[in-house]
């Protein structure tokens, strides 16, 4: 998208009636009825509105992140740092790095739910052990703790596994060693203010007897249940799993075995593997005998049993994130991004959004506070929303000066006028994103030009 700059005419402003909630800074649009709406993504349905190739929150966030709801914040690793993130109407406001110990390719990272503590698993460069570290965010403040030693156990260079949360004060943990000898270790690990106390390590046999890797927990909140996938490299490889009871840190285990008619199947990790809250399944994507598909898992007790598959398509990778509020899985491609409807027993794939969440994104994340979805991919991020926009050609109006509600009078800056929107960049261009807010114009078509900032907190808007 270019944009041509003009100069600025008219100016002022103009008063109108809400036809809603507007928070004061965000763009707003003319309705059909003559009021003014707060520009986003409303409604119900299976579409994804993407906004994409924006400017990210720094190179902290190459890796993977999270979202921490306490904080309404990201928290991402890359390389030696971690970093918090804030996203507000003027793009991502990032805190000064916390350099910790490890190496980029084997740092993960959660959050612990309805806490402000997140939680780096990593592969100490220096022993090559398993080790993690717990963090607090205040704001976009990182205060780290003291890194603790899972296992004395080498493992590898380039198999990233991560920690899953149970609650605020536990998570789960899994890894094979360097050798990927015949089975896989996992563990729970309790945690109080950051520091971090690990349970008993426990090694769970591979069921084909060969070598096995690429472990991952799962907790199922529902069944209070935990499941740890992995591959078994027996020939043409298939997935295992080991499920579990737990009680404090202490889990108790089932008998490792195949998932019932997998064959074929491997590239368990990585975000290709979540949770669908509501029908308390797991879902993965991965390499099934033919092509590359969606399988769900259902846990009752120690005992996992396949339910659903989906496989017609024949993308190499995929991320997902699960939409809580729309009970949808999004699906993200390097080219394409999916909305899936599952119902337990049968997953619909819905339209696509062309160019995907970020195409190529490293990972993705479900905000929610703000019931968006965002692509990490380095330094640019694409963030979508299930629905539909209201912004549409000419009903754009400008920047709300004030918040409003529901038949409150809004005053709104046009154009020629300057709005007072805080964490602008001076001399740089703003758009106004279709999903909500705006952010700095870059090679992505964004909704509506916006202008220019003339200050770090003040946008000259131009049309």
């Amino acid at each position: 998208m270019s944009f041509i700059l003009q100069p600025a005419v008219g100016g002022g402003t103009i008063s109108m009636t809400a036809a809603g909630t507007i928070s004061a800074g965000q763009p707003v649009i003319a309705t059909a009825a003559g009021t003014a709406a707060q520009v986003g993504v409303s409604g119900a349905g299976t579409s994804l509105v993407v906004a994409n190739n924006l400017t990210g929150p720094g190179t902290s966030f190459g890796s993977w992140m999270a979202y921490m709801a306490a904080q309404t914040c990201y928290v991402g690793v890359n390389g030696t740092q971690v970093a918090a993130s804030v996203y507000g109407a003027a793009g991502f406001s990032t805190g000064t790095p916390v350099t910790y110990s490890a190496l980029s390719a084997n740092s993960t990272i959660i959050v612990l739910p309805g806490t402000s503590t997140f939680i780096i698993y990593y592969r100490n460069p220096t022993t090559t052990y398993p080790t993690v570290v717990a963090g607090t965010v205040n704001g976009t403040t990182i205060t780290l703790g003291t890194p603790v030693v899972v296992s004395s156990t080498a493992i590898s260079t380039n198999i990233v596994t991560q920690p899953w949360p149970v609650d605020g004060t536990r998570f789960l943990g899994s890894f094979n060693n360097v050798n990927f000898d015949a089975g896989i270790y996992s563990y729970c690990a309790s945690v109080s203010g950051t520091t971090i106390t690990v349970g008993t390590v426990t090694f769970t046999a591979d069921p084909n007897g060969v070598n096995s890797g690429r472990p991952w927990p799962m907790w199922d909140s529902a069944k209070s249940a935990a499941l740890f996938i992995f591959s078994s490299f027996s020939g043409s490889s298939i997935t295992a799993y080991v499920a579990a009871t737990l009680s404090g840190t202490t889990l108790t285990y089932g008998t490792a075995a195949n998932i019932s008619g997998w064959t074929g199947l491997d590239q368990v990790g990585g975000s290709n593997i979540i949770y669908d809250t509501l029908r308390s399944q797991t879902i993965i994507y991965s390499r099934l005998a033919v092509g590359r598909g969606l399988v769900a898992i259902t846990v009752t007790g120690t005992v996992a049993s396949q339910t659903t598959v989906r496989q017609d398509f024949g993308y190499t990778f995929a991320n997902m994130v699960y939409n809580t509020a729309a009970n949808l899985i999004i699906v993200n491609f390097n080219s394409d991004a999916y909305t899936v409807t599952n119902t337990g027993s049968v997953m619909t794939f819905n339209a696509v959004a062309s160019g995907g969440i970020n195409g190529g994104s490293v990972l993705l994340v479900y905000d929610s506070v703000l019931n968006k979805i965002v692509g990490n991919g380095s330094t640019t991020v694409g963030i979508a929303k299930v629905g539909a926009t209201n912004l549409g050609t000419g009903n754009y109006v400008g920047i709300a000066q004030n918040a409003a509600s529901l038949g409150g009078t809004v005053t709104i800056n046009v154009i020629g006028s300057t709005a007072s929107i805080s964490g602008l960049t001076p001399g740089s261009n703003y758009g106004v994103l279709s999903i909500g807010g705006i952010a700095p114009v870059t090679s992505l078509t964004l909704g509506q030009y916006a202008g220019i900032a003339t200050t770090n907190a003040t946008l000259l808007l131009k049309g």
